[in-house]
């Protein structure tokens, strides 16, 4: 019974606490997750690779697996809204909607 589990290739449910990153073109970004439950928090930097300026900005979201809704802030502005799905716990696809219109992004975990 323990193996049903992992017959769906998806595997068991694994945490998003560490770091990923992704990158599309001249834009990347990083997130560093901690998780406690369903409630995650943490940082993150975008960067575009012609300048060396990131900015920075606060994380918070949840996590109900496989689905991953994370909220981006500096200072008290909203910045965007990422809406994801964690696949085998290694890759994270999803949406970044902001003011001028959203990405496609995918992240990968960072070891």
């Amino acid at each position: 019974m323990v193996l049903s589990g992992c017959l769906d290739g998806a595997g068991p449910a694994a945490e998003v606490g560490g770091v990923w990153t992704a990158s599309a073109g001249p834009f990347g970004m990083t997130l560093e997750l901690a998780q406690r439950g369903e409630a995650v928090t943490g940082t993150g930097a975008s960067y575009a690779f012609s300048s060396p300026t990131s900015v920075t900005f606060a994380i918070a979201g949840t996590y109900s697996p496989p689905h991953l809704a994370l909220t981006f802030t500096r200072d008290t502005l909203l910045l965007a809204q990422f809406d994801g799905t964690v696949l085998s716990g290694e890759r994270l696809v999803g949406v970044e909607s902001f003011v001028n219109g959203a990405d496609t992004l995918t992240f990968v975990r960072q070891h």
